[in-house]
């Protein structure tokens, strides 16, 4: 399953650098991406540190913000009953 960055984060290909906004490279923001770039992603936020590393977003952060879209999911797909 091919899975979009959340806002400010991008995918970094850990043996190259480049960059796309999805896993599977359709949102590529550097030319190039390829099955090499997508099996060595990793999610990082779109910001390098000041000395010029990217800072990969953590476990604990990525848990959070998935349990937070579930979270939002079913909010919006109660409201959509309710309106029903």
């Amino acid at each position: 399953m091919n899975k979009v960055a959340p806002e400010s984060q991008v995918f970094v290909c850990a043996a190259c650098g480049k960059r796309s906004k999805d896993r599977y490279g359709d949102q590529k923001i550097d030319r190039g991406w390829d099955v090499s770039c997508m099996l060595n992603a990793v999610l990082c936020y779109e910001e390098k540190s000041e000395t010029g590393f990217w800072i990969v977003v953590g476990k604990a952060e990525r848990d959070a913000e998935e349990k937070l879209e579930a979270e939002y999911d079913e909010h919006r797909k109660a409201r959509r009953r309710v309106r029903k």
